[in-house]
């Protein structure tokens, strides 16, 4: 398949497809996830069950979300839907990349240099492979669409969508445009789209980035490994709606300390307090500070108010 590159197994893989969230931590109305379920836009979930969603299916329905609210009809939705999922099916890509994976594996098992991480994967893929319902499975997860996003998390590289008037769609990856044909296969379009029709471009990285901003989605991204743990502090200090001033220093090109600075204010009885003990007067203003637990010091700020 040109353009599609070697298939690689990242840590987070199986977590890219593990149903773990509700439709309502994914902030999809019931009533429009209903409608677009007997559409055929959402045939990943079986009727009458209840709707778990992937990491990667929130991001379709971020991007059906999208698509409703520029006004894309939903025989055009249903074009796109086909692009990315029906054509997966038929040209069973699921079953494609666990080939390639098998072939890339077993050459290495054959020449001595396969690992037990790789040796355990390709157990799994031999099995999958002789399971019919295992793969079929596995079809419903493994589409164009999920290869979109995984790729652009692999790489860093800017993907997205291209929808165009009549419901045709493209896809950019790497500076490149690329289409895809009924067969399953990738063919380059231009550099540039001189003279095209209109179309909406669709950033993957703007549904990531959604993704980690979004409080009831958050909690999932450990679990998916996309975040360094000196990032995932710094992305909880910035949900902390008391956080006014964040400060990293680097040593090396590396974080060395992080600072936080939080803004609150203490109630009547606990000011009282602390106004008796510190003996803070009106104007006054104390800075406290702590670098162990056994002693506190204070900085005491006087303001002058010059009378006329």
């Amino acid at each position: 398949m040109p353009g599609q590159g070697k298939y690689s197994i990242p840590e987070f893989e199986d977590l890219l497809f593990k149903r773990n969230i509700s439709v309502e931590e994914a902030g999809i109305d019931p009533t429009i996830f209903a409608f677009w379920r007997r559409q055929g836009l959402i045939d990943f979930v079986a009727e009458r069950k209840w709707a778990r969603l992937s990491y990667v299916q929130v991001i379709w329905l971020k991007v059906l979300l999208t698509l409703r609210d520029f006004g894309v009809s939903v025989a055009k939705l249903k074009s796109i839907h086909k692009h990315f999922f029906v054509l997966a099916y038929k040209n069973q890509l699921a079953k494609r990349i666990f080939e390639d994976i098998k072939t890339d594996l077993t050459r290495k098992k054959d020449e001595g240099t396969i690992n037990s991480i790789e040796n355990s994967k390709l157990e799994e893929i031999l099995m999958v492979l002789r399971d019919r319902k295992l793969l079929y499975v596995y079809s419903r997860e493994i589409t164009y669409f999920s290869e979109l996003v995984r790729v652009c998390l692999q790489s860093g590289a800017e993907t997205g969508i291209l929808v165009f008037v009549d419901g045709s769609v493209a896809e950019y990856f790497a500076g490149r445009y690329r289409y895809l044909d009924e067969n399953g296969e990738y063919w380059p379009l231009l550099e540039k789209l001189p003279f095209h029709p209109p179309y909406i471009f669709l950033p993957i990285a703007y549904y990531l980035d959604e993704f980690l901003s979004d409080e009831a989605l958050s909690k999932y991204i450990p679990e998916l490994n996309i975040l360094t743990e000196d990032e995932q502090l710094v992305l909880r200090e910035m949900r902390d709606k008391n956080v006014s001033e964040i400060s990293i220093t680097f040593e090396n090109g590396k974080p060395k300390r992080f600072d936080f600075t939080r803004s609150g204010t203490i109630n009547d009885k606990d000011a009282a307090e602390i106004r008796e003990i510190l003996r803070i007067k009106n104007y006054e203003r104390i800075t406290l500070d702590t670098r162990n637990e056994k002693s506190l010091s204070f900085k005491r700020t006087r303001k002058h108010v010059r009378r006329k």
